[in-house]
């Protein structure tokens, strides 16, 4: 973007913030402005256009334009105070860039001077960042943190086969906030779970003389996986919200139900086998309800605890890193070699009483 234009008169100019793909045009500008008096006893003045308050998020890329005239036509040069973290203004072109590195609220002042005559002019404005949130049952009547540019719901009450009873308050927090979804996985097993398949031909055949098989549970991580996007829609209490046309985490813990972790079963390939086919059922069943951007949130050790390692069958798959000590780490571990070998998309971190999460 150029930093100076013709204009029909001194003071005609624009704002314009460039964040991803949107466009945002201010008009009328604000403008802050100062003079000098030189020698001959004209006046040389400089005008700042105020873009106003700005609000940004952790890991979010941003493009400020600031937008500055000199009544000579003379050159400017630009510096800021009170930026946040991680973005920087070029002195010549007045384009604030970067990534904010960390959640804070900031007094920033834009200062453009002339670069001849001296003249200056200030502008202050409010820069707030705000980080990106996931938020679920445990939640529920809290008083939730201002949402980022990413917001993350969970839509099980901490199991399959359940709802989370602030789902739909969550959602509408959400809602125009980058809302996600994330749900529980499991694979419990025949002795374990009351769902369990064990007479179904589709999408793969589990039967009731081998009910124990990866086909049986491909097919309960499917169903589990359209039940949780079924109750997603039947908790939404804004119709234009569509389920189907954000992206969808499947939870994967040692603190659910896996066959490599029952007394009843272990840790065997033949588990390990079943409790992978189950994840491969709930990517399947997402899909099946019209999702198209599915990934997977866990760690490195619970991945392989449960799974004994999926080598390259998940690799197209974006991953959430949990487990951060801090968001410094988290930003950190952006560049992590994810469990699946798929892009990281998210890394958590604890904020406050919330855990937050980098966007990469």
């Amino acid at each position: 973007m150029r930093a100076h234009s013709r204009r029909l008169g001194p003071w005609v100019s624009s704002f314009m913030l460039v964040a991803g793909t949107a466009v945002i045009g201010l008009a009328p500008p604000a403008w802050a402005s100062g003079s000098h008096h030189g020698g001959g006893g004209g006046t040389n003045t400089v005008k700042v256009t105020n873009p106003g308050p700005q609000t940004s998020s952790t890991g979010q890329s941003v493009q400020l334009q600031i937008r500055a005239a000199d009544s000579n036509g003379g050159a400017l040069n630009y510096s800021a105070s009170g930026l946040p973290n991680g973005l920087a203004i070029d002195s010549v072109t007045g384009l604030i860039s970067g990534g904010p590195t960390a959640v804070t609220q900031t007094s920033t002042q834009v200062t453009a001077v002339d670069t001849i005559g001296g003249a200056s002019a200030t502008a202050t404005f409010t820069w707030t960042v705000n980080g990106a949130y996931d938020v679920s049952y445990p939640q529920c009547g809290a008083t939730l943190p201002s949402p980022g540019n990413a917001s993350l719901v969970g839509v099980n009450d901490g199991i399959l086969y359940s709802t989370n009873p602030c789902l739909g308050a969550e959602t509408g927090w959400a809602n125009g906030h980058g809302l996600q979804f994330y749900a529980n996985t499991a694979d419990p097993g025949p002795a374990y779970s009351s769902h369990w398949p064990t007479a179904q031909s589709s999408p793969q055949q589990c039967t009731a003389t081998d009910s124990n098989s990866t086909a049986c549970s491909f097919d309960y991580g499917y169903n589990g996986a359209r039940d949780s996007f079924q109750r997603a829609v039947s908790a939404m209490t804004n119709p234009s919200i569509n389920p189907a046309a954000v992206t969808w985490w499947l939870d994967v813990e040692t603190g659910n139900s896996w066959e490599t972790l029952e007394s009843a079963y272990g840790q065997s390939s033949a588990y390990q086998a079943n409790d992978t086919a189950a994840l491969q059922g709930e990517v399947a069943g997402l899909q099946s309800e019209g999702v198209s951007s599915v990934g997977f949130y866990s760690t490195g050790y619970q991945w392989t605890q449960i799974t004994g390692g999926t080598g390259s069958t998940f690799g197209a798959d974006q991953v959430w890193l949990a487990g951060y000590s801090s968001q410094t780490a988290a930003r950190d571990a952006c560049t992590a070699t994810s469990f699946t070998g798929g892009r990281v998309s998210f890394t958590q971190y604890p904020s406050g009483a919330f855990d937050a999460d980098f966007p990469c």
